[in-house]
């Protein structure tokens, strides 16, 4: 098989009944990557328009079991999490506050898998930087309207998920 096996998500193709702050996809991991393989994990995403204010920061999760990243805790603890990383806001030229969201290759660090995933069918959620963290909504303001306007869920969305085997001298 490939040493770098890319899997592209795309919002608008989740399985039925998915929004994009909260999405599910099928994918048959067993035909594309080697069980018993461990793979470094990177992401890339693209998405379309939101409505920013700086109040929240945008995280991408994936339940592939990952248990080698931690989140930290007001408690001196450590608890294990599936966040694959971040997103940044890009800004519109001539706007203030529409944006869409970004993560390059060199935006997070890989996320280590000791093995491909198990589940074919799979999550990838946006949350927010809030403790604890909550599904993504932007800052649009609520308006009665005419227009009425409230926040929204993220715009649609392009993720590249990129697993590349590990050498054993990694």
């Amino acid at each position: 098989m490939s040493k770098i096996v890319n899997v592209v998500l795309n919002s608008n193709n989740a399985i039925t009944g998915s929004t994009t702050q909260s999405a599910n996809y099928f994918m048959n991991w067993g035909a594309i990557l080697e069980d018993n393989t461990p793979y470094y994990l990177h992401f890339t995403y693209i998405g379309g328009n939101n409505y920013i204010t700086g109040a929240n920061l945008a995280t991408v999760y994936a339940n592939f079991n990952t248990s080698n990243k931690f989140n930290t805790s007001s408690t001196q603890s450590a608890s294990s999490t599936t966040m694959l990383g971040f997103l940044k806001p890009i800004v519109l030229v001539g706007s203030t506050n529409t944006c869409y969201y970004q993560a390059e290759d060199n935006t997070n660090v890989p996320t280590y898998l000791s093995s491909r995933p198990q589940n074919n069918t799979f999550n990838i959620s946006i949350f927010d930087n809030a403790n604890p963290p909550v599904l993504y909504k932007d800052n649009t303001p609520t308006a009665v309207g005419p227009p009425a306007t409230s926040p929204q869920n993220p715009a649609a969305y392009i993720i590249v998920l990129s697993f590349r085997k590990v050498n054993e001298d990694d």
